[in-house]
């Protein structure tokens, strides 16, 4: 495996890390994890991959997904991919995410077709 491709996992519910970290686990990616929109951005500076998938929470503490955004829209990077993942708050927040350039949204719970079509996206991009 060459980890080509790396999947960022943002989401404050550690069941939902775990959930996805499960299914990200049958591809071949390196996986990373982050409790907020910070610890996300923090993760960023030092993450190095070709590609890297980001799996955005909405709704979380310190930063919300929203806030990460802003901050991934003004690097301006060519390698993020970013796909809001939500339980039912998507829709309260798309006006506000017709601003962003995402590849689109993962209703949770996340199943492996949902996310193997992202993964397939980025990789052959």
């Amino acid at each position: 495996m060459n980890h080509s491709l790396a999947v960022l996992i943002v989401d404050d519910l550690k069941f939902n890390r775990f959930a996805i970290r499960g299914i990200l686990k049958q591809f071949d990616c390196e996986i990373f994890e982050a409790n907020n929109g910070q610890e996300a951005l923090n993760l960023l500076k030092i993450l190095t991959h070709p590609k890297i998938l980001i799996l955005l929470d909405i709704e979380m503490p310190i930063l919300n997904g929203l806030e990460v955004l802003k901050v991934l829209k003004s690097l301006n990077t060519i390698n993020l991919f970013v796909v809001i993942t939500s339980s039912n708050d998507y829709f309260q927040y798309e006006k506000d995410l017709q601003y962003y350039d995402i590849l689109g949204y993962l209703e949770k719970p996340v199943e492996k077709r949902n996310i193997s079509q992202f993964i397939d996206y980025v990789i052959t991009s």
